[in-house]
């Protein structure tokens, strides 16, 4: 179990459940107006969207853009995961579930929407009430 308080990881997920959504202007003006809920959500992708690539092409900007808690905690299990794809050769074979999920996995083109996973992801996240 970690202990930590100052873990980056503890701190990242805190955040993620603390935000309030319902106080944030975008969230109240599509709850007032449902049909402008599509555009504002991208909107909001597209914030942060722009906001990955500037941190990308200018580095120094890390300080000053902060990653989303959900979106930093994606971006370190992908790392996770590409990590340990690429040693699955080793000899050490680790038994938890993320490994289980990597063995699972198949490298043939799966039909999936990207979008329908977006939207899923929102809906969980972001418009828990919706």
């Amino acid at each position: 179990m970690q202990n930590d308080i100052n873990n980056p990881y503890l701190q990242k997920s805190a955040a993620l459940f603390q935000s309030n959504s319902a106080q944030a202007g975008l969230f109240k003006l599509s709850e007032l107006i449902p049909a402008f809920a599509n555009v504002l959500r991208m909107c909001f992708l597209a914030q942060v969207s722009v906001s990955e690539i500037l941190t990308k092409v200018i580095p120094s900007l890390k300080k000053y853009i902060p990653e989303m808690p959900a979106y930093w905690l994606m971006n370190r299990v992908q790392d996770v995961v590409d990590l340990r794809t690429k040693s699955s050769s080793d000899l050490i074979k680790r038994v938890d579930l993320l490994q289980l999920m990597i063995d699972a996995s198949t490298n043939e083109p799966v039909q999936v929407r990207f979008l329908l996973l977006i939207l899923l992801f929102e809906k969980l996240v972001f418009f828990p009430t919706m």
